[in-house]
């Protein structure tokens, strides 16, 4: 039947669909004279009824959807979760369903272009005029999404806490704190710094047990036979402390807790200190996760990290500012009756505070010592005003 066959046409419209218009007999309203049997057609009946951004705001499902308007040559392209690789060979414009179809056809001359999930761009004689969001409506028990909450992974050390401190006190965000109990030999004392701190926040508290990931092993924070970590250079550089896929597990679980609860954000102590050694406090990580909410959930939780672009002195500093009592956090990777003073996480802790001139607060067995030398040969702390405006550029407005 030449009806079930695409390009479909509306008037002066045509448009080529890959994806599922879930809710069609809803949308049949809008619809008049019908020119298919195709769900393909729906949209440009919408779009021609209430604009491109409305038309598609009232549709569930997913698509990838390209239509032209044949009176002035436009060319529209949109997304939500479903993939559509466009890309340019010489003044061409080209597309498809995967951008791998380009590149087999086009090889080394095919010039790949960017169109971020949940986004249009209309183009005309081949160039770019305009672009921007399209949202999709979703049809599901989950509830919507309240853009003043926030939950934070939360560790009871240095890093986590000021994020919170930062998301409450200079966003004005409504923070939750999740704790995650795998197996680590300082999960009880970590759970008692990270009730400490909700209570200062008067923050609501959420305790997730993720046994299976420490009985994982190959790591210094679960297993007792392996040796720890004990010189600060190892603090700084080392990965011994490494648990297997740990942050992408954690933030898989608070995608899951944030759509579930309506939370719009998800955030963590990840610092540019950090992002040296660990490839899961990067901000290339953060990207990636932020696509794969963007094609892996309903709600779409946004991840945001407030220290992405700090050192951690400076953490020290704008934690002192917001109010923080760092005597409450908990960084020792041990589960000693106080902090041991000579593991890696604790020379990096008592480091913090060389660093950035404050005297260190922390009760410790044994206080770590080690030369002004070492002090003071890494990087300096900034400004106040500075430190802030660094974390201000990744606010959530």
């Amino acid at each position: 039947d030449e009806r079930s066959i695409q390009p479909v046409e509306v008037e002066e419209l045509i448009g080529v669909h890959n994806g599922v218009v879930a809710n069609e007999l809803e949308l049949l309203q809008y619809v008049g004279m019908r020119t298919s049997v195709i769900d393909s057609e729906i949209p440009l009946h919408l779009i021609k009824r209430f604009g491109l951004q409305r038309a598609f705001s009232m549709c569930t499902g997913g698509y990838a959807y390209a239509y032209a308007d044949s009176q002035n040559g436009d060319l529209v392209l949109l997304r939500n979760f479903k993939t559509l690789a466009i890309g340019s060979v010489g003044n061409n414009l080209l597309f498809a369903s995967e951008q791998s179809f380009l590149e087999e056809v086009f090889g080394y001359t095919y010039i790949p272009h960017k169109l971020p999930p949940y986004h249009y761009a209309k183009y005309r004689l081949g160039r770019l005029i305009e672009s921007g969001v399209v949202s999709c409506k979703t049809d599901s028990y989950l509830p919507e999404q309240d853009p003043n909450r926030v939950l934070v992974c939360a560790s009871g050390g240095i890093d986590s806490t000021v994020s919170a401190y930062c998301i409450k006190r200079m966003w004005q965000k409504e923070v939750e704190l999740v704790h995650f109990s795998y197996g680590q030999k300082a999960k009880d004392n970590e759970w008692t710094a990270v009730e400490a701190i909700a209570s200062d926040l008067q923050a609501q508290l959420h305790r997730i047990e993720l046994p299976w990931l420490g009985k994982l092993g190959r790591s210094a924070l679960t297993e007792t036979s392996i040796e720890h970590p004990g010189s600060i250079k190892q603090a700084i550089a080392g990965t011994k402390m490494w648990v297997p896929a740990r942050n992408l597990v954690f933030i898989a679980s608070l995608m899951a807790i944030a759509e579930a609860i309506g939370a719009a954000y998800i955030s963590a102590g990840w610092t540019l200190e950090t992002e040296g050694s660990y490839p899961d406090n990067s901000v290339e990580f953060l990207r990636a996760l932020n696509l794969i909410s963007d094609v892996g959930t309903l709600m779409r939780p946004k991840l945001v990290m407030p220290l992405q672009r700090l050192m951690k002195p400076e953490e020290i500093v704008l934690g002192m500012d917001l109010g923080v009592d760092f005597s409450k956090t908990w960084s020792c990777d041990q589960g000693y009756e106080k902090q041991c003073g000579w593991d890696s996480a604790c020379f990096e802790h008592h480091y913090c505070f060389v660093r950035a001139g404050v005297p260190d607060p922390t009760d410790y067995l044994n206080p770590p010592s080690f030369s002004h030398k070492i002090s003071l040969s890494i990087g300096n702390v900034g400004s106040l005003k500075e430190i802030k405006r660094r974390v201000t550029l990744d606010a959530l407005t």
